[in-house]
């Protein structure tokens, strides 16, 4: 996926790059440039991950104050945008994120593009084990396909006898 922060960097590493071999070519000729433009690419990818990583730091920060159930209820907040980065968290503190997995394949089954992509991410990052268990699955495709491709992975979930989400027991039907 392409976020705003890949956009960023790329800009800054295109702006870097141009900036520094113009200024050696203008400065010293074909050598300035030749090393200007490897400097300057390493400089602006440098200077485009700052950023994000501001905006983990605040986010960490954010999190700190918070109790594992605030976590808990925000990853559950329906407006959520970032799962992943509360089931990280969350796993991170040491706390079971296993129980998150039938919110999670709700995501993953939800008729809502965004909600899909949203489960995707977070399964791919909190739960990289089980990505095998739905090959082909694709959060851009249809609902239908995606409560398809799910359906492994729901049928795994009940084997092992965890509960099962309740956003997909339409799926069984």
């Amino acid at each position: 996926m392409f976020t705003l922060f890949d956009l960023i960097r790329l800009l800054a590493i295109v702006a870097g790059t141009v900036t520094l071999g113009l200024a050696g070519w203008n400065t010293f000729g074909f050598v300035g440039c030749a090393v200007g433009v490897p400097v300057g690419f390493i400089f602006g990818a440098i200077i485009g991950q700052l950023p994000l990583i501001v905006i983990l730091k605040c986010m960490s920060r954010r999190f700190d104050r918070m109790t594992d159930e605030q976590l808990v209820d925000k990853l559950h907040d329906p407006a959520c945008l970032i799962p992943s980065i509360l089931l990280l968290e969350l796993n991170r503190r040491g706390s079971d994120i296993q129980r998150e997995l039938p919110f999670v394949q709700s995501l993953l089954a939800s008729d809502e593009m965004h909600r899909r992509t949203a489960g995707w991410a977070a399964l791919t990052s909190a739960f990289p084990e089980l990505v095998g268990r739905i090959p082909g699955y694709n959060p851009t495709a249809t609902a239908a396909e995606c409560q398809a491709k799910c359906q492994p992975l729901l049928n795994a979930t009940e084997q092992s006898g965890e509960r099962e989400p309740p956003m997909t027991r339409d799926l069984k039907s």
